[in-house]
Formats: C-alpha cells, structure tokens, sequence
C-alpha cells in the first residue's frame, strides 16, 4: 500500500518489493513507488546502488517533500511528481547524479535551498506555472543544463541558485514575469552563457548576478532598470559594447570591473553615479560617453589603458 502522509520528510524511502508484476522500461529499470516513510526500511539502500536505476513515481496523496528526503539517491534517473505536489523541502534531491529531467507539476509553488544541488546529469527542466520561489543554491552545479525557462508566476530567485551551470547557453524570462531583481550570485560563472534578455519587470540585477559568465557577449536591458549591483558583471571578458537604458541611475561598486573585451560604453542622461572601479581593468576599452552631471567613485577607470589622458581626466582620483 502506499503511505497516505501528505507530507514526505526527510529520508522518506520505503519502496515497492520486488514482486513479479513490478513495472520495468524497455531497458529493464525499475519502476518503483514510494509506500512507507521509515529510513530504516532496508529497501533505502538500494536508492543508493551504482549498478540499478530507478525512475520514482511519488504517491499522488502526497503535498510535500521533505527536506534532504532524496539525497544522494544516485540511482534515481528520473521522478514522477504528483499533481497535488506544493513544496520540494532543502536538499531533497542533492547529489542525484543520475538524475536526467525534472517535470514539475503545475501546483508546485516553492523549491527549497539546495535542492537539486550537484545534479550534474540534470539536462531538463520544466518549471511550473505557479513556481513563485527558487531557494538557495537551489541548482548550483547543474552542469547538464542547457536551458532555462521562468514561469510568469516567479517572484524570487534566491542567492547561488545557477550559480556553476557551467553549460547553460539560454535563459529566457516571460516578458510579464513577476521577478524585478536576481540573487546575489544567482548565475555566476555561468560560462556558457552568450546572451540575457532581461524582462521589463526589472529594475535591479544583484551583486555578482553574473559574475565571471565569460561567455556573455550581449546584454539586453529593460527600460525599467535602475540599479545594476556590485561586481553585477565582474570578468564577463566576452563583453564588446554595453549600452544602458535611460531609466539606469546608478552602476555600483565593480560592476564591470575586468571586462577586457569592453571597447565601447554609452552612459545614459539618467545616471547619477558610477561606484568605485566601476571598470577598473577594462583594457580594451577605448571609447566612453558621459552626462553631464554624475558622481563618480574612486579610479573608475583605473587600468583603462584604451582610453587617453583626457577621457580619464578627473576620473582617476
């Protein structure tokens, strides 16, 4: 029988005995289903075995999954989720190597820190269209996925939530996404990464957002932008030409700093400040447009070595 507990908690893993009708795939993996909530049960360990992988269907009773219930299963290739499923708990699925694809359904709201974290054979998601929050470090590591696309209904993308999927090229955002600000570090050294397209809803990209994505050759703002963080775009040496909607007012502490592959910079009437080593160490930067009225920081432009004396001047204190 399986459990009627709406909630799976931690280390949930009784499975179905291995009995003569139990359902197999043309390769032979079995198919098992979750039908108790003991970590004692012997049949735990078998989540774990290198040499058989499973696909787990999850009870359809079932409205939440514990935090670190599945973790280091590394014989889960994939899961079956229910459509009465609310919450995914912290760590839950951490360190399922063998996972491939996850189909959340569409009653999914929350997905907790750490939960899929180091699921480095994960090459599919499809969030669903009530997601409203990524927790912490939620995919960091993710290192098969490809793609991303964000559900209208997300409201929070939590600090290191993509932070080293190293081979994600693709990240699409609804234009009528709920999301106005990203994580700090949410997709840093994302070095697969060429292109963001950056919703209207925006108006500010965190600290160290997408720091050292090396990749990334072309950034496309929001006429809503106002704020780009701290270190926002720290060594993303792909960089050739930034140009800054008219709604920015404020470029923070580092925010380009070392972006060597900078040659042309073009600063709207809108923006009052520019932080300290804003574009310290943009070698190949040789041309810069300013307003007139602007509070710079300190060596804004220090290692500039593209620029001449007088495009720097007073902006080297």
């Amino acid at each position: 029988m399986i459990a009627s507990s709406p909630v799976l908690g931690g280390f949930i893993t009784k499975l179905a005995s291995y009995e003569p009708g139990l359902t197999k795939d043309i390769m032979g993996r079995v198919l098992v289903e979750i039908t108790a909530t003991s970590k004692k049960d012997p049949d735990f360990s078998r989540l774990h075995r290198k040499d058989m992988k499973y696909i787990l269907r999850i009870p359809s009773s079932l409205t939440k999954i514990g935090d670190n219930a599945f973790k280091r299963c590394t014989g889960l290739i994939d899961v079956h989720f229910p459509d009465s499923l609310t919450s995914i708990g912290s760590g839950a699925f951490d360190g399922c190597t063998s996972l491939t694809k996850s189909h959340f359904p569409p009653s999914l709201a929350t997905i907790g820190d750490g939960a899929f974290h180091g699921c480095t054979g994960l090459t599919e998601i499809h969030f669903s269209h009530s997601l409203a929050t990524i927790g912490w470090r939620t995919f960091v590591g993710c290192t098969g996925l490809t793609e991303l696309h964000f559900p209208s209904s997300l409201t929070t993308i939590k600090p290191h939530a993509f932070e080293e999927c190293t081979g994600l090229t693709k990240v699409h955002f609804p234009c009528d996404i709920a999301l106005t600000k990203l994580g700090y570090k949410a997709f840093k050294e994302c070095t697969g990464l060429t292109e963001v397209r950056f919703p209207n809803s925006f108006t500010e990209i965190g600290e160290c957002a997408f720091q050292e994505c090396t990749g990334l050759t072309e950034l496309h703002f929001p006429p809503s932008l106002t704020v780009i963080g701290d270190n926002a775009f720290k060594r993303c040496t792909g960089l050739i030409e930034v140009r800054f909607p008219d709604s920015l007012t404020k470029i923070r502490w580092c925010a380009f700093d070392e972006c060597t592959g900078l040659v042309e910079v073009h600063f709207p009437d809108s923006l009052t400040e520019i932080g300290d080593w804003a574009f310290r160490g943009c070698t190949g930067l040789i041309e810069v447009h300013f307003p007139r009225d602007i509070k710079t920081g300190h060596k804004i432009f220090k290692g500039c070595k593209g620029l001449t004396e007088d495009q720097r001047s007073g902006f080297l204190r």
